[in-house]
């Protein structure tokens, strides 16, 4: 179970950032040939969730098609639960203690539970690049050279407004009932969207709540079957994940409840808008029985980590500030033309 984290406002980080100054006093900055030796360059990435689940795949592939193009060998490691905190803290150790990176990319999932091991690293002369999830805390985050990822509060807030958006144009008014599907309750980034799915749909007197659901689909399934039944008001979904988002669809469905964009509203409809990509998702949303997604272009994360991991190790070249990779909002217009990247692994 992931370890919760408090609410902190998230920080944009510059090269002025009080983790970067620290960079020169915890790096080596003297440009390596191979470090220990070895033949090749070694960059892991490590994350909280297995390369099986097809979003960490379409990291892994991002981050492995710039590991090969530069002859570098690239280990990706993953937790057996996804949102495993703990698990993940002990692959971090256990990267550190191999002793054969030159490099890490790290997804954030709970600073507090990865700082130690982290700053070990750093102190080390590996230098970590923040992938996926940054370290939010200010002004206290981690030293990492860069970030490379989702604007996770205004993720949030793209899912509602789209959500809001296509809500009114079909019934002429803001939904009575909001519910946010949380598959890992207490993960800092799911709890900063739902955060920014609430400041766009309160305003507009909508009752919105975060609904525990788990990264399990017969467990979720029945999840949302009981909260539908006990809140029969509830109009709109939210996910941070399309996989919960498609079990929800498949639900509301056996129920006849499902809201369809492309047809008149009928009193009981519920209509679905999630965060991420994946085939079976797309094809909701390219026939109208789904707003939309956000695709935060995840297999980028994983290149621009390898990319900005790679030429500081080689030559301390560092670029200036993060880079942001979403949201990028993915309607029924446009669904269908990445069905195919999604089946090649590029959008997840």
């Amino acid at each position: 179970m992931a370890i919760k984290t408090s609410r902190r406002k998230l920080i944009k980080t510059t090269a002025g950032a009080a983790g970067a100054i620290g960079l020169a006093s915890t790096l080596n900055f003297a440009p390596k040939a191979h470090a220990s030796g070895h033949k090749k360059y070694v960059i892991y990435l490590n994350t909280h969730g297995s390369v099986d689940v097809s979003f960490w795949s379409a990291c892994n592939n991002g981050f492995q098609a710039f590991c090969k193009a530069h002859n570098i060998d690239g280990r990706y490691v993953g937790t057996i639960q996804d949102g495993d905190v703990a698990e993940e803290r002990a692959n971090l150790e256990r990267i550190i203690a191999a002793g054969d990176a030159d490099a890490i990319c790290q997804v954030f999932t709970d600073p507090e539970v990865l700082e130690e091991p982290s700053l070990k690293a750093i102190k080390r002369g590996i230098p970590i690049v923040a992938i996926n999830s940054k370290d939010n805390r200010d002004p206290r985050r981690i030293p990492y050279l860069r970030y490379v990822g989702e604007d996770t509060y205004q993720v949030g807030r793209r899912n509602a407004t789209e959500a809001l958006n296509s809500f009114k144009k079909i019934t002429g008014r803001a939904p009575n009932k909001s519910a946010y599907l949380e598959h890992v309750p207490g993960i800092w980034v799911l709890v900063e969207r739902g955060r920014g799915m609430a400041n766009v749909l309160e305003p507009e007197g909508t009752k919105f709540e975060t609904v525990a659901v788990t990264p399990d689909p017969v467990q979720t399934s029945e999840l949302v079957r009981a909260y539908l039944l006990q809140n029969p008001d509830v109009e709109t979904f939210h996910t941070g994940w399309s996989r919960p988002a498609v079990w929800a669809i498949k639900v509301l469905q056996e129920m006849g409840r499902l809201g369809n964009v492309n047809k008149p509203w009928k009193k009981g409809n519920v209509y679905v808008t999630g965060i991420d990509v994946d085939e079976e998702f797309l094809q909701f949303i390219e026939n109208g029985d789904a707003v939309g997604t956000i695709d935060q272009q995840v297999y980028l994360q994983g290149w621009y980590g390898a990319a900005i991991a790679y030429q500081w190790v080689t030559h301390q070249f560092l670029i200036d500030s993060d880079i942001g990779t979403g949201p990028y909002f993915v309607d029924g217009k446009i669904a269908g033309k990445f069905k195919e990247q999604a089946a090649k692994g590029l959008r997840a």
